[in-house]
């Protein structure tokens, strides 16, 4: 878990208070960085996420597979090979070549934006029916309060949804509801708690091309971290499907026990997984924070020996200019001497010289 402070977290950002457990836990939460954090003896700590935490289980084949897939599709309609009547389109210049080539790498991406979008859309809409029928409106009443959205797939989504509402009796009791396990010390939302043909029920909406297994090992991480805090028995697990594509729609149903508590156990090796990394992730930082410091350390230590062996180099030329200066001038004051004395004297040297050397 990461200590910081008030301003480094969260700035100008809202925060929620959610108060769970009768009083004894007040879950925070930012919305703009869908962060849960808890008040504790030493400040502010980040509490993981139930999605982080599922996160750890490798999804990148099935991923990688579908990228692939629509790179092939829209290079498939560039080259003119989509639908029936086929004619080859080729790019018109080396350039034009490599434009297409890089559209089709990111074309995952602009479809998984798009498709979010839409599944935003419709969960929204969910939502806000939910919370309308929470508050005492009925099913049509609900329904007809809100606009649909304009959106035509999001729209289908919306209406699949509440034809299997109206199917099985949906009666919602919360929606959005936060949930934190002080066992596991995770948190996450439910979208839905309330009866569904009578069982109490804990609903997930996924806009999603598929009901993803991981999507079963969250839902029972809710239902134990609900059941955790209310002591209320959930009976079943559902999983709604928004087709994020083309509006289509898809359920699924855990009520076995046996399955909960298998599916529960993933999550829990999950979570063990998850931490590790989370240490090991600190420890690398940490291992990378050390080496940056001694990394600073040698660089200013060798700054500091190129400045003393700089200050030493200035100090010998200053000295060495100094002897110059001192030896030209004591060079100058023996030749103004010599010059300075009489010429007699200077020739009775000359033959004193002369003698000796005879």
């Amino acid at each position: 878990m990461t200590h910081m402070t008030l301003e480094e977290q969260f700035g100008e950002s809202p925060v929620v208070e959610y108060v769970l457990y009768g009083g004894k836990v007040v879950l925070k939460y930012n919305d703009d960085d869908h962060a849960y954090y808890l008040d504790g003896p030493e400040g502010r700590i980040t509490v993981p996420n139930v999605t982080s935490i599922i996160g750890v289980i490798d999804k990148s084949n099935v991923l990688v597979s579908w990228a692939v897939r629509e790179a092939i599709n829209y290079l498939t309609e560039k080259l003119g090979l989509a639908g029936e009547e086929k004619h080859l389109i080729l790019p018109a210049t080396v350039e034009e070549a490599e434009k297409w080539l890089e559209e089709a790498r990111k074309a995952h991406r602009t479809l998984s934006k798009a498709a979010t979008d839409i599944g935003k859309m419709a969960h929204n809409w969910l939502e806000r029916y939910g919370k309308l029928r929470v508050a005492g409106a009925d099913h049509l009443a609900a329904m007809y309060r809100l606009p649909m959205p304009e959106n035509e797939k999001a729209k289908n989504c919306v209406l699949a949804a509440l034809k299997w509402v109206e199917e099985h009796h949906v009666v919602p009791h919360i929606v959005e509801r936060k949930v934190y396990s002080q066992t596991y010390n995770a948190a996450g939302t439910l979208d839905w708690v309330g009866l569904v043909d009578g069982k109490r029920s804990i609903l997930d909406f996924k806009s999603s091309k598929a009901l993803y297994d991981e999507y079963r090992f969250q839902l029972a991480a809710y239902q134990s971290f609900y059941t955790e805090e209310t002591g209320e028995t959930v009976e079943q697990r559902i999983l709604l499907r928004l087709g994020k594509e083309d509006g289509a729609f898809e359920t699924r149903t855990f009520s076995d026990a046996e399955e909960y508590e298998a599916d529960l156990q993933v999550f829990q090796a999950a979570t063990v997984i998850y931490h590790r990394q989370e240490e090991l992730e600190a420890e690398y930082r940490a291992r990378r924070e050390a080496e940056k410091d001694e990394a600073r350390a040698v660089k200013a230590a060798e700054k500091e020996r190129k400045a003393q062996e700089k200050a030493a180099e200035k100090e010998r030329k200053a000295a060495a200019r100094a002897e110059a200066r001192t030896a030209r001038a004591e060079a100058k004051a023996a030749k103004k001497a010599a010059k300075s004395k009489p010429a007699e004297e200077t020739l009775s040297a000359d033959e004193l010289a002369r003698l000796a050397s005879s």
